[in-house]
């Protein structure tokens, strides 16, 4: 099957509630998937609040709408998908994939574990402790280590620079009321972009969407002003854990999205670490045999 012009199908729409619809109603395999992204990471909270946009991701799946968690993974795990989510410093995703006949369950269930959480007091004494493993967890592991010391020297203050599983001390500090106005200040369809790809059947998608995305009269949070943060500190920074295996990293700053040198750059990048093609792969671990393993890679 050949690919379409992917400039002349890609769907992009704006619901009536704000949200925004990403969709590529195209595939070789009968085969949806589907993502609800938001704009909630750690760049949006308070330093009180720090670590509360990974540890909500982790509550909602705790209930949601009226089924339990693991009754609402089960529904989709019948279907012969999986669901999942991750949280980064910028944004939280929540995606699905499952045969595409079933795409708008699918999506009901995205919307129902963002939208329509449980978010139980209990739930949270619950699941607090297995995010605080988590970040201890984390502490054991050396890639996890450096990349938290190289985002705090090249960021500095600024929220970027911070863990976005937050620290023991602040996950352990957040209040279950103040949890559920984070929620409902920045979980918001106005907030949200559904992306789905697939061979679906897109007027059924839409009007799902106009159905489930009605506009929330709560008013937002306020936006979040970002500070200037402090300059980056170049040089050699030596973590020292007591790690048996050894890691180094080395970063440079480049552009953001709209550099025009971003593209070559992302292609050196996996030229130079993507494979084991990759050229700092062949010739320092087939050839040399100086490394386990390596990789590159361009985040903005």
């Amino acid at each position: 099957m050949n690919a379409p012009n992917l400039a002349q199908n890609v769907v992009v729409e704006t619901l009536a509630s704000g949200t925004v619809l990403v969709a590529e109603p195209w595939g070789p395999a009968p085969v949806a998937a589907i993502q609800l992204w938001l704009p909630v990471g750690a760049w949006v909270e308070q330093p009180e609040l720090h670590g509360a946009a990974h540890l909500l991701e982790h509550l909602v799946f705790r209930g949601a709408g009226a089924l339990s968690g693991p009754e609402l993974t089960g529904a989709m795990e019948s279907l012969g998908g999986d669901v999942n989510a991750w949280t980064s410093v910028e944004q939280t995703s929540f995606h699905v994939t499952l045969p595409a006949e079933h795409a708008v369950a699918g999506l009901k269930a995205l919307w129902s574990l963002v939208f329509a959480p449980w978010l139980r007091e209990e739930d949270l004494t619950a699941e607090r402790p297995i995010v605080v493993e988590e970040i201890r967890g984390c502490a054991d592991d050396p890639g996890q280590v450096i990349a938290e010391a190289l985002r705090e020297r090249v960021w500095g203050s600024h929220p970027y620079g911070r863990s976005v599983l937050g620290t023991v001390e602040s996950v352990e500090g957040i209040e279950h009321a103040r949890l559920v106005d984070f929620h409902k200040g920045h979980y918001r369809p106005e907030h949200a972009v559904v992306v789905v790809a697939g061979p679906v059947d897109l007027s059924a998608v839409r009007g799902a969407l106009a159905e489930l995305a009605m506009p929330v009269l709560v008013p937002s949070l306020p936006p979040r002003v970002l500070p200037k943060g402090e300059p980056a500190q170049p040089g050699l920074h030596v973590v020292a854990g007591g790690f048996r295996d050894q890691r180094l990293e080395l970063a440079f700053p480049v552009g953001g999205p709209e550099d025009e040198s971003i593209a070559a750059l992302d292609l050196l990048a996996v030229s130079l670490g993507v494979g084991t093609a990759a050229l700092l792969g062949r010739r320092l671990r087939q050839e040399l045999d100086l490394i386990h393993g390596c990789t590159a890679t361009i985040e903005m």
